[in-house]
């Protein structure tokens, strides 16, 4: 990375800092969680031990700040490409007893899944039908993912695509 910005008409010059560089140790041992969250980025903060550290801090925090603290560790774990160990170090501990249920995470999981469905769906009716029309994409696109079951279910019988939406 670049240590200087200019431009016309001003130049500025800093030092940077690379947090794996930091004392993850420190991090871990403050007293606040925010702190500890941070400590994924540094080295030592990385290692199954820290997570673990980190996650009983979760644990004990208020059950009304887990969802928001679990949120914030798994979205700086993602910067290190660590989500899956902290799910699975997750699912060892008493945080929350279905991740569906996380206020981040949780929609995250359904969109994605809705957004699979819906990719599945087209591919059946390129299949089927030929190239889908942009008029099905769109009413597609709308469908709650109830609806998308439903209408994935139709293809079976479907005539023409519009038949997808038959109530």
């Amino acid at each position: 990375m670049k240590d200087k910005i200019e431009g016309p008409g001003y130049s500025f010059q800093f030092h940077l800092a690379d947090i794996r560089d930091f004392d993850g140790e420190r991090l871990l041992a403050s007293k606040h969680v925010g702190d500890n969250i941070l400590a994924i980025l540094t080295q030592p903060g990385s290692e199954p031990e820290a997570v673990r550290r980190i996650l009983g801090r979760i644990a004990k925090a208020p059950v009304a700040a887990r969802d928001f603290l679990l949120g914030e560790l798994f979205i700086v774990a993602g910067l290190r490409k660590m989500g899956d160990e902290i799910r699975e170090e997750a699912r060892k501990m008493p945080i929350l007893t279905d991740i569906m249920d996380h206020d981040v995470i949780g929609p995250l999981i359904r969109q994605s899944r809705a957004e699979g469905r819906l990719e599945i769906l087209l591919l059946q009716i390129e299949r089927r039908f030929g190239a889908v029309p942009p008029r099905i994409r769109k009413r597609l696109a709308t469908l709650t993912p109830k609806e998308l079951t439903a209408a994935s279910l139709r293809i079976l019988d479907a005539k023409k695509p519009e038949d997808l939406f038959a109530a």
